[in-house]
C-alpha cells in the first residue's frame, strides 16, 4: 500500500472524528442551554422543585466553556439557601445532593466542578448536624 493512500485514510478518519465530536459537543451545548431557559422560567415563577430538575439537566449536559453550567449550580445553591432560611433543612439537603449527583453524572475524562461538590458536601454535613439536634 502506498504511503499516500495510508495518509489519505488517516486524514479522512481524523476529519470524520472531528466532525462527529463537534456534532456531539453542539448537541450537548444546545441541550444544556434549552434546559437552562426552562429552569430560569420556573425559577422566576418560584417553582423551585421543577427548576432544580431542569438545572440538574443543565449540569449533566456539561460542556467545557459553557458558563450556564456554573450559573445553574449557583442557582441551585441559592435555592438550597432559601430552603434553609425557611428551616426546610431536608429540602435544602436534597438540593445540595442534586448538585453533587449532577456533577458526578457529568464526569468524563475528568471531574468538573469538584470545588462545588466539596462545598455542597460541606453544607450537607452542616445541615445534617442541625437536623440531629
Amino acid at each position: 500500500m502506498e504511503l499516500k493512500t495510508v495518509l489519505r485514510g488517516i486524514i479522512a478518519a481524523v476529519i470524520i472524528f472531528i466532525i462527529l465530536f463537534s456534532m456531539l459537543w453542539i448537541k450537548t451545548l444546545s441541550t444544556a442551554n434549552k434546559y437552562y431557559t426552562l429552569a430560569e422560567a420556573k425559577f422566576t415563577e418560584d417553582n423551585y422543585k421543577e427548576a432544580i430538575l431542569d438545572y440538574s439537566e443543565v449540569i449533566r449536559n456539561y460542556t467545557p466553556g459553557n458558563k450556564k453550567i456554573y450559573l445553574a449550580i449557583k442557582k441551585m445553591f441559592h435555592i438550597a439557601e432559601f430552603y434553609e432560611k425557611q428551616e426546610k433543612y431536608r429540602r435544602s439537603i436534597e438540593t445540595y445532593r442534586e448538585v453533587t449527583a449532577s456533577l458526578y453524572g457529568s464526569e468524563s475524562f475528568y471531574q468538573p466542578g469538584q470545588e462545588w461538590i466539596n462545598k455542597a458536601e460541606t453544607q450537607i454535613e452542616r445541615l445534617l448536624k442541625i437536623i440531629k439536634k
